[in-house]
């Protein structure tokens, strides 16, 4: 008897730390999280150049990794119109020296990047 109440026990144990979750309930995202991604105006100073002070800075500023300074507007502009998306083809597969972007910044470097205007 004691064998079958240890058994049910392990059993009710387990089913109860299995639980179904999916991604939004997991990381406590709503259906609104998704508008939080702006990608219609993108711009530099607002999304650019804050995800590179954090992420691309470190390494690419002063001449540290020869041609690819990030580190302001006229120097991340000069990059990108000498390498067209390189820039963001180094970033996109978050695999670039340890650099993980979210799914949101990317989406934003790569509208940035194909229209650096603003």
């Amino acid at each position: 008897m004691n064998i079958k109440i240890f058994i049910f026990l392990i059993a009710l144990i387990v089913l109860h730390s299995c639980k179904s979750e999916n991604e939004e309930e997991f990381f406590h995202l709503s259906a609104n999280d998704s508008l939080r991604c702006d990608t219609l105006y993108v711009t530099y100073s607002r999304q650019i150049k804050p995800m590179f002070d954090i992420y691309c800075t470190y390494c690419h500023i002063n001449e540290m990794v020869p041609g690819c300074d990030l580190d302001n507007y006229e120097h991340t502009v000069n990059y990108i119109m000498n390498t067209g998306t390189k820039l963001y083809d180094y970033v996109k597969n978050n695999n670039h020296q340890g650099v993980v972007l979210d799914t949101c910044s990317l989406k934003q470097l790569k509208k940035w990047v194909l229209n650096p205007a603003p």
